[in-house]
């Protein structure tokens, strides 16, 4: 915390040392950026907001007053809500990327409060309540740069002001390693064409003192113009091969670095990608990697080749006339610094510039996209006046950026030009002194043109390394990802299972603070077809992700046969399970692609059999190209029901032994669903079958009916047994659905 905190707080009777939590905004509640803290320790907590003065408290209150605290979604993030016996309070404001973290806050606040109360006076937060704040802790950590506290931008743990430049730039080059020869040679021809540059004014100075101003000397003149020719013939081959090689070893590092992103990838675990943008991830592995191309392909050549240009510049103007030498490297500096000043005022602008016309294209998006929607709600001309607001403030930003950039820069050029006219000025009374001939002066300004070049490039060498050191280390980040599914040391391999499963005592929330799925036991015998059934949210899709283990159970263990699923080897369980989801995917490409999605060798017979069994065939050979039939992105060539029952004979054809069914009838007609029911009849005879539907009429062929509540197992039987009991969940939710079949029914 920052010095004036942590001394208002000891003043207060605070200890930074006592705290149990200590979390950080960069919004004020008025939603302007300003640092904001939020520190609670056993007893009290507090925010405290930035000003000119430094940070001064802007609530306090006693922990066990707090009657009820939450999170209160607003625009562009959130606002922290506590209700005391005082009344109701707005206490502290936070951005959408802190909302997780916020939600947990108001979540620890409202246990430490009733903790509080239940012990009386004088006591302290129970030691489960500091471990959900240590927790806390952990996911602020995980928020905000360890270097600099600043928040970290959204989807990544890479902080653009800290990262370590250095190791960052190894890490990249150990991917050219396997290319070491060709970059040697790209080293190579970069020093030598850097002095097959250098030798065109040496050879402008003797065609002047040797050939132009001495005409007997004529004889000479097309040996010197062909040797010219010779020299930038030498120099444009040079360079083609030089950019040849570096396109071709910058392509192999770019394409190695993708397809271990993407490899690395395949093996997260989903709630790695419920916590990522799925446009961030692609962002990372195309255009951050293709910018490390840049950097390598461009970046690093142009450095090395000016770096050598001002070198060998400097050497031969020195050698040529030591005063006027002098007189052009001195303005270097101020050349670099002014550079570097311009750059960043310019960089500043520009990203403001790139910030406004990234929300218009994303409104775009989100609009076009919408537009059935807008004309529905008749919002045209909202749309458009919002539309016209966002384009006047990207049209002020372009104005600021371009003007700016067309102020800056000619002044830059104009100091640039100004060791011409020093040049020129000092070079004649050189040229009258006969210290220096009128060749070596025009060589001096041919030289002169070529050093200030590569100087204004290499003030921007830092803006454009960091830039594509940034991009480097949000791929690597992705690469250093630890797999929180990750396979134990030799895992048991299980070729075949019976299919008996077992929950024991399982306890799992996406959040960790927010549980979905609540010490729940549940065994299922193999061969048993069990239904899931229960309102919206009360945890059933969570409950056969666990199962597949797509995800792990924060507390206790999913067994199969008897063994922990983090035990076995994650290819025999994957083969094991089959499902078939409520969203259901398919891959661009053909009918037969999909269905052999999950056995790629299977014969074309299998597929046949597959698809009649999950009454596809007959739509899929009414189409005009049968079986090859392109399904086009995500199938959109298809109707739901058609995409179900391609899902439904994908999993058909794994032949698994355990099925996982979640509404794998919901995109369907009656009749449709009543056919699916008859080849699902024949499907699970034999395996363990768990299915989720809503219409509870699919389930009737359950041994069992699972009703689920709130996390919990609230009811477990037979459809009579629920059905007998007179409060029970599942005879109301039958009872509910039945009268809302009657409504519509009569519409």
């Amino acid at each position: 915390m920052p010095e004036p905190v942590t001394r208002h707080l000891a003043a207060s009777g605070f200890h930074e040392a006592d705290s149990l939590i200590c979390l950080n905004s960069r919004m004020n509640l008025k939603g302007r950026f300003q640092d904001s803290w939020f520190v609670a320790d056993r007893k009290r907590a507090a925010v405290f907001e930035a000003n000119g003065r430094g940070f001064l408290p802007v609530w306090e209150a006693p922990v066990e007053r707090i009657l009820e605290a939450k999170m209160a979604p607003v625009t562009g993030g959130g606002m922290l809500v506590v209700r005391t016996d005082q009344g109701r309070q707005e206490v502290m404001r936070f951005d959408a990327g802190q909302a997780a973290l916020f939600g947990g806050l108001a979540h620890c606040l409202n246990k430490q409060a009733a903790a509080l109360r239940d012990a009386g006076n004088g006591a302290s937060a129970p030691a489960a309540v500091e471990a959900e704040f240590d927790r806390l802790l952990k996911k602020q950590r995980e928020l905000t740069c360890s270097s600099c506290t600043r928040q970290l931008p959204r989807n990544t743990r890479v902080c653009p002001f800290c990262i370590e430049k250095g190791s960052t730039l190894l890490r990249i080059l150990s991917y050219a390693r396997p290319y070491a020869p060709r970059l040697v040679l790209m080293m190579a021809l970069m020093v030598i064409g850097t002095g097959v540059n250098l030798i065109p004014p040496q050879i402008t100075r003797i065609l002047i003192d040797d050939v132009l101003l001495s005409p007997e000397q004529a004889d000479r003149l097309p040996w010197l113009v062909l040797a010219l020719a010779g020299v930038m013939v030498t120099a444009a081959v040079i360079g083609i091969i030089r950019a040849r090689v570096g396109i071709w070893v910058g392509c192999h590092v770019t394409n190695d670095i993708q397809a271990s992103a993407f490899n690395h990838l395949q093996a997260l675990s989903l709630s790695y990608f419920n916590k990522q943008q799925t446009g961030a991830l692609m962002s990372r592995v195309n255009n951050d990697a293709r910018q490390m191309q840049g950097f390598l392909v461009d970046g690093i050549q142009y450095t090395v080749v000016n770096l050598l240009t001002i070198v060998g510049i400097a050497a031969v103007l020195i050698w040529m006339n030591p005063l006027l030498g002098i007189l052009v490297i001195l303005p270097g500096p101020v050349v670099v610094l002014l550079s570097a000043y311009v750059w960043r005022r310019i960089h500043r602008r520009f990203r403001l510039l790139w910030v406004a016309m990234a929300s218009v294209t994303s409104y775009l998006n989100d609009a076009l996209s919408g537009i059935r929607v807008i004309k529905s709600f008749g919002k045209e001309e909202a749309e458009i006046d919002r539309f016209g607001r966002k384009l006047a403030y990207t049209r002020g930003r372009t104005i600021d950026a371009e003007q700016t950039w067309q102020t800056l820069v000619p002044i830059l050029n104009l100091i640039v030009q100004s060791s011409l006219v020093l040049v020129w000025y000092f070079g004649a009374y050189e040229v009258y002194g006969e210290r220096l001939t009128i060749g070596g002066l025009v060589a001096f300004i041919g030289y002169l043109g070529m050093i200030y070049g590569p100087l204004q490039l290499l003030t921007r060498l830092n803006d454009w390394l960091s830039r594509s050191l940034t991009a480097a280390a949000r791929v690597f980040e992705v690469l250093d990802t630890e797999a929180e599914l990750s396979q134990r040391p030799n895992p048991t391999p299980l070729p075949e299972v019976r299919g008996e499963i077992e929950l024991r005592d399982v306890t799992f929330g996406y959040e960790r603070h927010d549980p979905v799925i609540k010490n729940l036991s549940l065994k299922i015998a193999p061969g048993e077809m069990i239904g899931l059934v229960g309102k919206s949210g009360a945890g059933k899709s969570t409950l056969i992700n666990l199962i597949g283990r797509l995800y792990d159970p924060d507390e206790g263990a999913v067994l199969l046969d008897g063994l922990d699923l983090r035990d076995i080897r994650v290819e025999d369980l994957r083969r094991q399970i089959g499902f078939v989801l409520q969203d259901n995917f398919l891959f661009s490409g053909t009918i037969a692609d999909n269905i052999a999605y999950a056995r790629p060798n299977a014969s074309h017979e299998q597929i046949l059999e597959a698809a009649v069994s999950a009454n596809a065939h007959t739509f899929i050979m009414n189409l005009p190209d049968g079986y090859d039939t392109y399904v086009g992105e995500r199938g959109t060539r298809l109707s739901g029901g058609e995409r179900q029952r391609i899902a439904i004979a994908r999993a058909l054809l794994q032949n698994p032994r355990i099925l996982i069914l979640d509404e794998a009838t919901s995109s369907v007609d009656t009749e449709t669903e009543a056919k699916i029911q008859q080849a699902l009849g024949h499907l699970v005879a034999g395996r363990t079958t768990i299915a989720i539907a809503h219409r509870l009429s699919t389930l009737r062929h359950a041994n069992r009916l699972v009703v689920m509540d709130e996390g919990r197992i609230a009811e477990v039987g037979t459809h009579a047994e629920l059905m007998a009991m007179e409060d029970g969940v599942y005879r109301k939710l039958v009872t509910i659905q039945t009268e809302w079949s009657r409504v519509i029914g009569i519409g």
